[in-house]
Parts: structure tokens; C-alpha cells; sequence
């Protein structure tokens, strides 16, 4: 609701502007669009952080669930545990940033990252990048 009120706003000043004959107005329109698109964005990367979050501690309550129920094998335990490790998903960091990328992101282009556990990376307060939170939004069907 308030983007939309500031993209009135924005339409508003613009039209002032344009009447009025005052440039400065312009600006103001822009600055209010500018305003607009950040406030959008920023709503956008913390509903996708939040169902990161959730998806993290599910995760955990499973790693949980197994960790308490007892098996009647001990090697079958130690192989769910290897599997476990292999399923998770490795993500990339680049020395001396504290964003983490998938593989094939156009931000590792002729770089050498350094290979992390996702859960890892989110312990050690890394956030993903720009580009692999809106690739992973869409890949989750978020809108």
C-alpha cells in the first residue's frame, strides 16, 4: 500500500512539474520512485529470507527427529548420516565478502570462491547474493 502511494506521489510531482514548469519537481518524482522500487525490493528479499528460515528450521526439527528415534542398526545409521551430509547444498563465497552464491552465478565469473555448506554459510552470517536470491525465489515459485 505505501508503495503505491509513494508511485502516486511520484506521478503527482511529475505532473506538477511538467504544469508548473518546475524542474526540481521532477526529482522529487524520481526520488520517490527510486524510494518506491527499494521499499519493494527490500519486502521481496525478507519474504524470501524468512521462508529460508523456515525451510532451515524444518530442516533442523527432521535432524532432530532422527537424532531421537533410536535404530535397531548402528551401520545404517552412520550411512544416513553420510547421506545427509551429501544432501546438502554447497554454496560459494568469495574471500572478504559476506554474500554467498550458487554455483553457475555470473558474480563468481573468473574468481576463485571458496566452497561452504548452505547451513554453514547462514551460521557464519553469510546472506545470499542479489542474483541468487531472485533466481531461488523464482526456483521456489515465490511472486
Amino acid at each position: 500500500m505505501i508503495v503505491v502511494l509513494l508511485v502516486l506521489g511520484a506521478l503527482g510531482a511529475a505532473a506538477g512539474g511538467w504544469v508548473w514548469d518546475h524542474p526540481s519537481l521532477a526529482f522529487v518524482a524520481l526520488g520517490l520512485c527510486v524510494l518506491a522500487l527499494a521499499l519493494s525490493y527490500a519486502t521481496e528479499i525478507l519474504q524470501l529470507l524468512s521462508e529460508l528460515r523456515s525451510w532451515q528450521t524444518e530442516s533442523a526439527k527432521d535432524k532432530q527427529r532422527v537424532a531421537i528415534e533410536p535404530d535397531e542398526a548402528a551401520p545404517e545409521e552412520a550411512t544416513v548420516d553420510v547421506a545427509d551430509e551429501v544432501a546438502q547444498p554447497v554454496v560459494h563465497v568469495l574471500p572478504g565478502r559476506r554474500r554467498f552464491h550458487h554455483a553457475g552465478c555470473r558474480a563468481l565469473h573468473d574468481r576463485e570462491p571458496d566452497e561452504l555448506v548452505l547451513d554453514e554459510a547462514l551460521d557464519e552470517g553469510f546472506t545470499p547474493c542479489t542474483m541468487c536470491a531472485v533466481s531461488e525465489a523464482a526456483r521456489v515459485g515465490v511472486a
